[in-house]
């Protein structure tokens, strides 16, 4: 191919004029191929060892308390990321609260909880004994005893979870925005390459594209030449050049055959020739007629070769023929300058996920610094401890325990509501396969302008194809960027068409034909007849004949050529004769319109074709939009596994250490109750003992009397 376009600042650069294409270069048409870099995307530790059975445990639970996502839940979640008003956010918290009973349920429990276990815990350990005495015995303080022990092992064993949970909640805090920078280091690098590759693909494409579209134009006339050439007009006027080569060819054979028989009389002796005088004139007539014809001849031969080219140049070849294709191929530059656009509409997207990403960026390292600041002047994480050791710590103060585990229990609701939230944003974001929630919000989709429409992309449809493997350009329905239909509309085929017609509808046939010259043959081919007639009844004498033969030989081969020249003056004569009014009729106009209007449909099949190949190629051979969709997926990961889990085994954790202070009250209280009983009965016990001694000193005589000893 020597012709090549280059694409400079989306405009076509013309950098050869010449185009010289065969149709063996156009059917091998191949653009070349980019370079393509490996993607390598940031792995992400999201286990946190043996704690995760328990963390797993309890993000179930949070997923089991998830509202099901349909369409008035949808509708909910919706209208929470459209909240402008106070009241809008108290209609969307009202609204959510309903969706999520479980949730509701559990929040006004830890506020019930943290309203009521104070009071309970001094009623049980402040009330009045109803009954007198109690039937307890001392097994059952021990297996009471038994039970508290129990519990606070198991409390030691939610305090240790929630000290983890902790710990690995700040960690996640500390690092969120090196987490977040990852992502964004990902993005980035996939969108580089995956942007620099499309753009060396769509421009090689493009221009190969373009450069076809050209040929197949400039390609018309000759293409219609070869079609004209299989028609009965076509094989007709060239039948008339053709029976021209045979009448000079027989002409000159007559000729020939005349003048042998001449000199064959000027042989004679005199009295002889004067018996052969009327073939005489009768041959020299011949003679002049068929010179004369053969001077006619040659004339219209030049002629009709010099209207053949005339007629080709007329049709094919004219200045308002290549006035059309100029036009065309202005047209063509307009369409590839439209259609290379497409490069910047994909620019325009990368720039507005480029630009979303360093918004998230900038918030979560807006968030981060204020936290950092925050951390200075106060201890987070030892707060945190605090608040669960110091309830744990504090065991001989009852009313301490209790203030401490209404905080405990306030620190779960909130690190709940924190990790319940976040778990319904990845649910509903990252883990739903229909992806509903992102393809309604205003903020995942983002309309696409291009020359030819408009259309509107939203984040949801995009993660589902690139999970299925689709290429990035198929992802950004480039079908829809790159459309057949719009690209030959702006090429006008109909308008260059209709041109093409009115310019050869304009063509006068009539003056490229050489028809008086005909009209010459034509008389001339009537005076042979009128000679060919006389010299029919023309016979050569016995004694001329007996002394030269081949004056007999001669003069037959004559008679013989101006019959063979009539009958080819007369073929042609009659085949002449359709060709005039051939070329005179408007059939030859309309064959040829018919023609071009072919040609001009193959243009646009053709051309349909070449688009819809290109576009093939670069929907096939573009990057897989499956990196993109792994960083999806690996975003949800970090935020449902590495961020979220914590925060669930923290709530539930220290949820179940704050439960655990009911049965330690339960269980203290009736150990307290047992061991006040039995130290009642010891003391009872004993006043009755010393009674009965002092009774048996007073009215006995003395005698050494030793109190008893009991073990109480």
């Amino acid at each position: 191919m020597t012709s090549r376009f280059s694409v400079i600042h989306g405009q076509f650069r013309e950098t050869a004029v010449s185009i010289n294409l065969t149709n063996d270069s156009m059917e091998q048409f191949q653009p070349e191929k980019c370079p393509k870099k490996s993607i390598y995307l940031t792995s992400v530790d999201c286990s946190y060892g043996a704690i995760d059975i328990f963390y797993d445990i309890a993000q179930q639970i949070c997923r089991k308390m998830q509202a099901k996502l349909d369409d008035n839940y949808l509708q909910v979640l919706t209208n929470i990321t459209t909240i402008e008003t106070t009241g809008d956010i108290i209609d969307s918290a009202k609204n959510f609260l309903y969706n999520n009973p479980w949730a509701c349920l559990l929040l006004f429990s830890a506020f019930g909880f943290t309203l009521l276990l104070p009071i309970s815990g001094l009623f049980v350990f402040c009330r009045s004994k109803k009954r007198e005495h109690t039937n307890s015995s001392q097994i059952l303080s021990f297996g009471y005893l038994l039970f508290l022990i129990s519990v606070q092992t198991i409390m030691i064993g939610s305090l240790l979870l929630s000290l983890e949970s902790i710990d690995n909640t700040i960690n996640n805090t500390n690092n969120i925005d090196k987490i977040v920078k990852n992502i964004t280091s990902d993005i980035t690098n996939v969108q580089d390459v995956v942007l620099d590759n499309l753009k060396c693909e769509i421009k090689l494409t493009l221009v190969e594209l373009f450069d076809r579209m050209r040929y197949v134009l400039w390609e018309l006339p000759a293409n219609v030449f070869h079609l004209y050439k299989a028609t009965d007009g076509y094989k007709n006027i060239q039948s008339v050049a053709n029976n021209l080569e045979n009448i000079i060819y027989a002409l000159n054979e007559t000729v020939e055959s005349a003048e042998k028989l001449s000199c064959e009389i000027r042989n004679l002796p005199l009295h002889l020739q004067s018996k052969v005088a009327n073939l005489t004139v009768i041959n020299n007539n011949i003679i002049s007629c068929t010179r004369k014809m053969s001077e006619n001849s040659k004339d219209a031969q030049c002629k009709m070769n010099d209207t053949w080219s005339n007629l080709d140049h007329a049709v094919f070849n004219s200045e308002e023929m290549n006035n059309i294709l100029q036009e065309g191929n202005a047209l063509i530059d307009d369409a590839g300058n439209q259609t290379v656009k497409v490069i910047e509409v994909i620019s325009n997207g990368s720039d507005i996920v480029t630009k979303f990403v360093k918004y998230s960026n900038h918030k979560v390292d807006t968030i981060h610094r204020q936290y950092t600041e925050f951390q200075e002047y106060i201890d987070v994480g030892n707060i945190l401890y605090l608040l669960l050791i110091t309830p744990t710590l504090i065991v001989i103060i009852p009313t301490i325990i209790l203030a401490f585990c209404g905080m405990a229990r306030l620190f779960v609701s909130v690190s709940f509501a924190t990790g319940y939230g976040l778990e319904t944003f990845c649910l509903s974001v990252f883990n739903d396969p229909d992806m509903r929630l992102i393809s309604a919000l205003p903020l995942f989709r983002f309309n696409v302008e291009n020359p030819i429409e408009t259309f509107t992309l939203n984040i949801g449809s995009v993660m589902k194809r690139c999970k299925e493997d689709k290429t990035i350009l198929s992802v950004l329905k480039f079908e829809r960027l790159m459309n057949a239909d719009a690209i030959m509309k702006q090429i006008n085929i109909d308008s260059l068409q209709k041109k093409g017609t009115d310019a050869i509808r304009a063509i006068d046939f009539k003056q490229y034909f050489p028809k008086e010259l005909f009209n010459k043959l034509v008389e001339n081919s009537e005076n042979l007849r009128n000679i060919n007639r006389k010299l029919q009844n023309i016979t050569i004498p016995d004694e001329v004949a007996k002394l030269n033969d081949s004056l007999c030989v001669s003069f037959n081969s004559m008679k013989n050529n101006v019959s063979n020249l009539i009958e080819i003056l007369s073929y042609s004569i009659n085949s002449t004769n359709q060709v005039i009014e051939y070329l005179y009729s408007s059939e030859i106009t309309n064959q040829i319109i018919e023609l071009f209007a072919e040609g001009f449909n193959s243009i646009v099949v053709n051309v349909t074709d070449y688009i819809q190949d290109s576009m093939n190629y670069l929907l096939e051979n573009s990057y897989s939009c499956r990196p993109l969709y792994d960083i999806w997926e690996g975003t949800s990961t970090i935020l449902s596994h590495k961020i979220s889990r914590p925060l669930q085994g923290l709530w539930m954790s220290t949820g179940l250490l704050a439960l655990s202070f009911i049965p330690v009250i339960i269980f203290t209280s009736r150990i307290v109750s047992v061991k006040s009983y039995w130290l009642k009965r010891i003391l009872t016990f004993r006043s009755k003992a010393w009674l009965l001694h002092d009774t048996f000193v007073c009215f006995s005589t003395p005698v050494v009397f030793t109190p008893v000893v009991w073990p109480f």
